[in-house]
């Protein structure tokens, strides 16, 4: 399998597509995992397919690729499908994909079409987003974007656990994301992966 593992990026990035902090391409024939990894960088692409840690995803047969562990500060932006932690899920149904544990910052712009707080398009894909949050500001254009963006996405392989800051303008849900005030999500309980101190935003514990 392929593992991406323990990488900061502080350059800024810029390309055509599939441009990321991390990894602009990741694709394997068996398990692929991007963990414990942050973009502080700018990300720009003159196309599309791009992301905060990663931009383009596609896992293989009965295989499951995740990204956990993982936050984007910088900012991102693209002609379309901007992510802040990832841009975009392969349409691969017979695949299993996973992001956990990860937050955005960073402010999301797409010109024309999919952006996302923390991924940017969803196929119709066996897909699992748990436990993360995004206080970034989302745009298409000038109008504003999502925490999740999804094409189609199952019922039940809906994302769950996820929030964003309520004062951001008309972030729009649609895979059951929860608006939380500041106050609201600097108690979130997110699992034993984090630590909630009621005065910051949720950190994760692999980085202290």
């Amino acid at each position: 399998g392929a593992t991406v593992e323990n990488i900061t990026n502080y350059v800024n990035v810029t390309g055509i597509q599939q441009a990321a902090g991390v990894v602009g391409w990741l694709e394997n024939n068996t398990t692929t995992f991007a963990k414990n990894c942050v973009n502080y960088g700018t990300i720009t692409a003159t196309s599309y397919q791009i992301g905060g840690i990663a931009g383009f995803i596609s896992g293989a047969n009965n295989q499951i690729s995740n990204i956990s562990q993982c936050y984007n500060i910088g900012k991102v932006s693209s002609h379309s499908y901007a992510g802040g932690i990832l841009g975009v899920v392969n349409k691969n149904c017979a695949a299993y994909y996973s992001i956990s544990d990860c937050y955005n910052t960073g402010e999301i712009n797409s010109l024309i079409g999919y952006a996302g707080g923390i991924v940017a398009d969803i196929p119709n894909v066996n897909i699992k987003v748990t436990n993360t949050y995004n206080i970034g500001v989302v745009k298409i254009g000038v109008d504003p974007g999502y925490m999740i963006s999804a094409n189609t996405v199952a019922a039940t392989t809906k994302p769950t656990t996820n929030f964003y800051l309520n004062t951001l303008d008309a972030l729009t849900p649609v895979c059951g994301e929860t608006a939380k005030s500041s106050d609201e999500l600097k108690t979130l309980e997110l699992g034993e992966n984090w630590i909630i101190d009621g005065i910051d935003y949720p950190r994760l514990k692999v980085f202290e």
